[in-house]
């Protein structure tokens, strides 16, 4: 995290996008040997990370740390389309 908080929120917002590309990615592979068997360790991984990024993204909204109006925007937004805004927009 940087020392301003408020710079922090876009690049979380891009990591949870590219999560979200990247399960799309994954989700076309039917067993572990068709993704040189690492598709369950790599969706685990991944939903373990984005799970994290969401849980820093509420504590610092409700810190105040994170502009709530700043993830209004980004929502709007077609570049963040694979983000659930809703796990901490409410």
């Amino acid at each position: 995290m940087s020392e301003s908080k408020n710079n922090d929120l876009l690049p979380l917002l891009v990591i949870l996008e590219s999560i979200g590309k990247i399960q799309l990615y994954v989700a076309g592979f039917t067993d572990a040997n068709s993704f040189f068997m690492a598709h369950e360790i790599i969706t685990q991984n991944i939903l373990k990370l984005k799970t994290e990024f969401e849980k820093i993204i509420v504590q610092e909204l409700a810190d105040g740390h994170f502009a709530i109006d700043e993830c209004g925007v980004a929502k709007q937004s077609i570049f963040y389309r694979h983000i659930d805004f809703n796990a901490f927009l409410g």
